[in-house]
């Protein structure tokens, strides 16, 4: 069993810590007057929606050893627990990974804004350390950038937006030791760093993994598919089990139209049409379980039809 598997399969852990609140937080084992929207991490877990008043409410539940929930402090909770919303924040989206959280809404203003809480080790809250970070603390983007779209992995972090000018662009900071950040190395990053690609990329979709990434992109009005990132078990489709730090075009089946990329921790699934128009899934990556519903328990490196 690889290191990163044990991770996966420790407990949430004992509570510790202080908490940090003025009072006793709000907590219900059933949340009312909430239009609801569920957003599950890998160990914890919120619910996104409106109170009766019509005010942004937030409520979390589960493993908080890195600050993730951000409450303040680092308990494991066990029942919904109302987390406090930043002063003057408009919640539009919530994105849990790991063990980290993006929060990503408007200012009083109708500015952009992005706070985050969490695991902070290998840089993926952006914030130019690698302190984890109990409270929702805001977190800076590039000068010039606006945020369209916040995807986290497990241990790394993305934003799509538009620079200046209209044109695409993509920022990625956090863990980078099998090149999942795409930037032709390994170094991990603290701070926001952008990706380089060619000009004729126009960036559709970015999927992250637990070490993996893809990019659904267009070019020239051609659907392409990029992947970067580790490929031990075969998951980035490639045909081999090597790692990848350079963005890498992914072969995909013949005849084949990629609708969606729908990728985890070592394995992957592709979803589209036939040259039919017919219905057609794809899987590669880890079977050892075989979550790839071929039949089998036998990894795929190549994309298999299922």
């Amino acid at each position: 069993m690889h290191s990163s598997d044990k991770k996966r399969k420790h407990s949430l852990g004992e509570p510790g810590g202080v908490g940090l609140f003025a009072k006793k937080p709000r907590t219900s084992s059933k949340v009312t007057d909430l239009e609801m929207r569920v957003v599950a991490g890998c160990f914890h877990s919120f619910i996104k929606g409106k109170g009766k008043d019509g005010e942004d409410t937030l409520y979390a539940s589960g493993s908080n050893e890195y600050g993730q929930l951000g409450l303040g402090d680092v308990r494991k909770i066990a029942e919904w627990t109302e987390a406090p919303v930043p002063k003057d924040f408009t919640i539009e989206k919530v994105m849990a990974g790991y063990r980290h959280t993006f929060l990503k809404g408007k200012g009083k203003d109708g500015e952009d804004k992005l706070y985050a809480s969490g695991k902070n080790h290998h840089g993926q809250l952006g914030v130019g350390d690698r302190r984890k970070r109990k409270k929702f603390t805001e977190v800076s983007v590039p000068q010039g950038f606006s945020v369209e779209k916040v995807v986290v992995g497990d241990n790394h972090s993305f934003l799509k937006g538009k620079g200046k000018d209209g044109e695409d662009k993509l920022y990625v900071c956090g863990s980078n030791g099998q090149g999942q950040l795409g930037l032709g190395n390994t170094n991990n990053r603290s701070r926001w760093t952008k990706v380089p690609f060619p000009k004729d990329f126009s960036i559709e979709k970015v999927i992250a993994g637990g070490f993996h990434t893809f990019l659904k992109v267009t070019v020239g009005g051609e659907d392409k598919l990029y992947a970067c990132g580790k490929n031990w078990e075969g998951q980035l489709g490639l045909g081999d089990t090597t790692n990848r730090a350079e963005w890498t075009k992914v072969p995909v089946p013949q005849g084949f139209s990629v609708e969606k990329v729908r990728t985890d921790y070592m394995h992957t699934f592709l979803k589209g049409k036939g040259k039919d128009g017919e219905d057609n899934l794809y899987a590669c990556g880890r079977n050892w379980e075989g979550q790839l519903g071929l039949g089998n328990t036998n990894n795929r490196s190549r994309w298999t039809k299922v």
